[in-house]
């Protein structure tokens, strides 16, 4: 059906890197953004509950989901990308707010063990089975859903470092 040449998937190829992680970095930025609260805060609770939405609505947006579809089928193809995908999308969000709870930490405001360990685990907590739903599904969970899960990921985090 289609005659392309080596040459020619290889410059496709390269094409389809650049736009997956230029889309990849725009989406990170969005994630970044939605992780990034006031430092000074009073009520840290509150404001990894904001976060945890913020990361919900972004991880579970249409374009959310098309980017982690992409990078899933595209991984074994190619590994740099999803390494680079890896790097600046899960990996910046986990360190961005392992600093917030570091940060927590030395102001006396939450208890916090390992920083890294600690995001990690509340990001895998946020998620829960919202992002595989939509995913699998192709549609975003509601509001209500995305309260209740960054409510009960913020109560249980909370509760293990009490």
């Amino acid at each position: 059906m289609f005659d392309l040449d080596r040459r020619h998937l290889q410059v496709l190829a390269v094409r389809l890197t650049f736009d997956m992680r230029q889309k990849a970095e725009s989406d990170s930025d969005r994630v970044l953004g939605a992780l990034t609260p006031p430092l000074d805060t009073d009520n840290p609770p509150e404001m990894l509950t904001r976060m945890a939405v913020g990361y919900l609505k972004v991880l579970t947006s249409p374009d959310g989901i098309a980017l982690y579809r992409a990078m899933v089928a595209e991984a074994p193809h190619f590994p740099e990308l999803a390494a680079n995908f890896f790097e600046n999308g899960p990996g910046r969000a986990t360190q961005h707010l392992a600093d917030f709870l570091r940060l927590q930490k030395q102001r006396g405001k939450l208890a916090v063990g390992d920083a890294t360990r600690d995001a990690a685990q509340f990001l895998g907590a946020v998620r829960g089975d919202l992002h595989l739903i939509a995913v699998l599904n192709a549609r975003p969970p509601s509001k209500r859903q995305m309260d209740t899960a960054a409510k009960a990921a913020v109560e249980t985090y909370c509760a293990g470092r009490a």
